[in-house]
C-alpha cells in the first residue's frame, strides 16, 4: 500500500478554492426558512440537540411552526419573505419552454 502524506494546510487551501463553506451548494434550507427556524428555536430556548434530545427538540420546534398557523397571537413569530418569487419569475434552462400545468382531473376530462 502506498501512502501519500498531504499537509492539512493543503486541504484547507483546496477547500477554500473548490468548496468554500459559504458556497450556495451547501445551503441546506432556503434563507427565509432558516431565519424562521432560528427564530422559533430561540423561542423554545435553544435547547441543546443530541441523540438523546433530538426528538424532543424536533417535536417542540414542529409545534412552534404549527402554532404560527393555529394561534393568531403567534403571528409576531412569522417571518415573511421580502421578495416572493413566483413560478413565472424562475428562469428556464436554455431550450426549455414553460409548460402550463393542468390538474389530473382536467387531463381525465379532456382525454
Amino acid at each position: 500500500m502506498i501512502q501519500v502524506l498531504v499537509p492539512p494546510e493543503l486541504f484547507d487551501e483546496m477547500e477554500q478554492q473548490w468548496a468554500p463553506p459559504d458556497d450556495p451548494v451547501f445551503q441546506m434550507a432556503p434563507p427565509t426558512f432558516e431565519a424562521q427556524a432560528q427564530l422559533l428555536y430561540s423561542h423554545i430556548g435553544r435547547p441543546p440537540v443530541s441523540s438523546q434530545t433530538f426528538w424532543a427538540v424536533y417535536s417542540a420546534l414542529l409545534d412552534s411552526f404549527r402554532s404560527i398557523i393555529d394561534i393568531p397571537q403567534s403571528s409576531n413569530l412569522l417571518i415573511l419573505p421580502e421578495d416572493s418569487v413566483s413560478v413565472d419569475d424562475t428562469p428556464l434552462l436554455p431550450n426549455l419552454n414553460r409548460q402550463v400545468e393542468t390538474s389530473c382531473l382536467d387531463r381525465q376530462v379532456h382525454n
